[in-house]
């Protein structure tokens, strides 16, 4: 959830943006590139909000992103996992509530640029 600063000055000046698998790289968070801030995939906020929903937590990431109006690619490696998961988010809504703990989970870090900068 490091992007906001970047999708808010898309929105600004009215360019279209995406974020190509937005969930990240959970193998770089069992290697240890940044262990202080655990992966969205272990905290327990966001695993409150899946069994509220009755959601998986990639399905809880990609209904985050889809009604904050982020144009979002999610990566999968079956397409099984894609139409039995990533395309299962327009079925359900967030609270706001749900949105402002999501919110509160920035740590201004970005799993998949830590391969950029190697």
């Amino acid at each position: 959830m490091s992007s906001w600063r970047g999708i808010h000055c898309c929105r600004g000046n009215q360019i279209p943006g995406y974020l190509g698998a937005p969930l990240g790289k959970e193998e770089l968070v069992d290697a240890g590139v940044k262990p202080d801030n655990p992966c969205l995939f272990q905290d327990s906020n966001i695993k409150d909000i899946t069994d509220k929903h009755q959601r998986t937590i990639s399905q809880v990431l990609l209904r985050f992103l889809v009604q904050s109006e982020v144009c979002v690619i999610p990566k999968s490696t079956t397409p099984q996992h894609m139409y039995l998961g990533n395309l299962q988010v327009f079925d359900f809504e967030l609270s706001k509530e749900d949105i402002r703990t999501m919110l509160s989970l920035n740590r201004n870090y970005s799993f998949s640029s830590a391969l950029i900068r190697g």
